[in-house]
């Protein structure tokens, strides 16, 4: 399920149809109508116009755009159902979705001319995460390094290149853009607070993950600027 951009409908996907419904005013709409297709995975377009889904009306899952109303035919958008795909994500602007595979991609197409593009691969498991900037002109996400620990990566649209923005030697996760696009926020297990088990002779490591920001441009707000009371200020 999802929500509208404006918060006054919800898209759900059940029993392998789309409908669309009101949170006060209107009626419930059957937006699919294809009883011999499943449709999955559904997201609102941030315009407001689209519903994009999965759906195996092929044969195998493909990704499908259509309008919100239901009007006219649904297009296809990608056409290689080799693997599973998870759900679709819209970039902030509309003009691209993003999804990942089992084949450990993260893949964008953009939505007008579906034009696809293989951003990034993992070696040791799924990309995972996925976070679009406020611009839809990056995208961070979370890949499994040699060392078996999860950290975060941001891929560039206009270059196309994958860049890793934190080391590998401690887990970090669920990358996620400030609004405006200021700071990227994260989850990391990084402290080791040493206890004493007090039922079995050994040592626990407690409460390890906090919440972090990395700040995105290099003239930005300082958000650990050190404050100090001064005679003259």
């Amino acid at each position: 399920f999802d929500l509208s951009p404006n918060g006054k409908r919800v898209v759900f996907a059940a029993r392998g149809e789309l409908f669309t419904m009101p949170v006060k005013k209107g009626a419930l709409r059957n937006i699919s109508h294809s009883p011999a297709a499943r449709e999955i995975s559904a997201s609102w377009s941030p315009d407001g116009k689209s519903i994009a889904y999965l759906s195996d009306a092929s044969g195998e899952y493909e990704i499908y755009v259509r309008s919100e109303s239901g009007s006219g035919e649904a297009r296809r958008i990608t056409r290689d159902g080799d693997t599973w795909r998870n759900a679709p994500m819209w970039s902030p602007d509309s003009r691209y979705l993003a999804f990942t595979d089992q084949r450990h991609q993260l893949q964008i197409v953009e939505v007008a001319s579906g034009k696809r593009t293989n951003a990034d691969q993992g070696r040791w498991s799924d990309l995972t995460g996925i976070a679009w900037s406020p611009d839809s002109r990056f995208i961070a996400y979370e890949k499994v390094a040699r060392t078996q620990v999860p950290t975060i990566w941001l891929y560039a649209l206009e270059s196309g290149k994958a860049v890793q923005l934190l080391s590998d030697t401690m887990p970090n996760s669920a990358p996620a853009f400030d609004p405006q696009g200021r700071y990227l926020y994260f989850a990391s297990s990084r402290d080791f607070n040493l206890t004493n088990s007090a039922f079995e002779f050994n040592y626990l490591y407690t409460r390890a993950a906090r919440i972090y920001a990395l700040s995105l441009s290099a003239d930005g707000p300082s958000m650990a600027a050190i404050e100090s009371d001064e005679a003259l200020s």
